[in-house]
């Protein structure tokens, strides 16, 4: 690992008409077999390296000078990690979580870490099979708290051979940027793969433009976008777009949030403030008919494999409520934002003649229709009726996709196979509304069909 004296150090400098001296495009990084074997081992072990877990308990020592076993220091962890959760549930007193104290921090390690920690390098590993990343980039990663993006990024790059990130991170609260000092640096420290800067002191609505590198290939803004509690929506999304000025041309903004209805329903009317001001969702939400979505109330978010509780979490869970320690629950809601306005999913302008919008479907109740839309959605039912929420950008209402088990059938098995976020025409479902909630079902029978995009959308 090497390091760099300052954010700024080392970068192009403006031109003199004020834009940018951009070099030319980077390598995209393509993992080989060996290398996309290696990350898939790391990831199916569902848990933090030993190696990691064992710092992070160093830095707990070292951080109250006693053995982290004494029962007197567990129990204060527990209550630092139940007053983190109260604070965040409870609306009516909408005290933003702050991290002045050393056991608030110690408390977001046991806590909730791991499951960031897991969930970040997953998404990241997800963002290099699909061609996102490249061999020699810029990363900054706002609100960094004790390194979680970094620490992900750094096992990556362990498993990715002739590639280079240089890390930037932008924390406000000491405590954190103590803990991030020891165990990212620590961490790094063997991995000549990452380069890193000092964390920037700073609250990240004060954050300008100028004080960014030039050229940043990946934005990452990791479960912070909810804690900015006196900024708008509209204010988040004004400085995310301010920032845009020093994103590279192809670079990518990656916005992840918990999966909680508040904070994932802000992510997506995030999402929607930068499409109107004219950048790309690259995903997951469609823009099938070339028109800005219209949701008032959109919660969606992926689920993930559980993680296993590192060691600390599980000597905290060894109490008679052991269950308010235990985190293992991946589930969160992201969006990937570009400039240059290319999707995940690419395909022709539709045809209304084919198929039918969702914001129309009042007018097809009762009918069979064919309709395309993007899987925003685990499974949300049992094993009797498998249901799924679906989007096409134009509906304001929710859309769900509903299989009964006893209509599944080769045809139409897709829409409970593909992913969260891939995109399928449906064929022959049946529009029913529901009268109580306003939403409506797409009901999918055995003569129903469910064809990913990538089988050809006009076939």
């Amino acid at each position: 690992m090497a390091h760099k004296k300052e954010m700024n150090e080392n970068r192009p400098l403006p031109d003199s008409e004020g834009g940018q001296k951009v070099s030319e495009q980077a390598a995209v990084l393509v993992p080989d077999e060996q290398e996309r074997t290696a990350i898939q081992s790391f990831l199916a072990a569902d848990a933090v390296p030993t190696a990691l877990q064992n710092l992070i308990e160093q830095y707990i020592v070292r951080k109250i000078d006693k053995d982290w076993h004494d029962p007197v220091i567990l129990d204060r962890i527990r209550r630092a990690i139940v007053t983190q959760k109260i604070r965040y549930w409870n609306e009516k007193a909408k005290k933003p979580i702050t991290y002045k104290g050393g056991y608030s921090v110690i408390a977001y390690l046991a806590y909730q870490f791991p499951v960031y920690y897991l969930q970040f390098a997953s998404i990241f590993s997800e963002l290099a099979a699909a061609g996102l990343l490249k061999k020699e980039m810029v990363i900054v990663d706002a609100g960094s708290g004790p390194g979680v993006v970094p620490l992900a990024v750094i096992d990556l790059m362990k498993r990715l051979h002739g590639c280079h990130a240089t890390i930037h991170a932008i924390e406000q609260s000491e405590e954190h940027r103590e803990a991030y000092r020891y165990l990212v640096e620590g961490y790094g420290k063997e991995v000549p793969a990452v380069t890193l800067t000092p964390p920037m002191n700073k609250d990240i609505t004060k954050v300008k433009p100028e004080d960014l590198p030039v050229s940043i290939d990946l934005l990452v803004f990791s479960n912070v976008l909810n804690e900015l509690h006196e900024s708008s929506i509209q204010d988040r999304a004004d400085l995310i777009r301010r920032w845009t000025s020093r994103l590279a041309p192809d670079g990518i903004i990656l916005l992840i949030e918990p999966a909680e209805r508040v904070a994932s329903s802000a992510l997506r009317k995030t999402t929607q403030m930068l499409a109107a001001a004219g950048l790309t969702v690259y995903s997951p939400c469609p823009d099938l008919w070339r028109s800005r979505c219209s949701c008032q109330d959109c919660w969606t978010f992926e689920e993930r494999r559980s993680i296993r509780p590192t060691h600390l979490m599980e000597v905290l869970a060894d109490d008679p409520e052991g269950y308010r320690y235990l985190n293992t629950d991946i589930k969160f809601s992201s969006a990937i934002i570009r400039m240059d306005k290319k999707t995940r999913t690419r395909f022709e302008p539709l045809s209304e003649k084919k198929y039918a919008r969702f914001s129309h479907l009042a007018s097809h109740e009762n009918h069979r229709v064919s309709c395309a839309a993007m899987k925003m959605s685990a499974d949300l039912g049992d094993p009797k009726n498998h249901v799924f929420l679906l989007c096409d950008g134009t509906s304001p209402v929710p859309v769900f996709a509903v299989l009964p088990a006893y209509h599944e059938t080769e045809e139409n098995r897709a829409i409970r196979t593909c992913g969260y976020g891939e995109g399928m025409v449906l064929q022959g479902v049946l529009v029913r509304q529901n009268r109580k909630t306003g939403a409506y079902n797409l009901l999918i029978s055995k003569q129903s069909r469910a064809i990913p995009f990538q089988q050809d959308l006009e076939n």
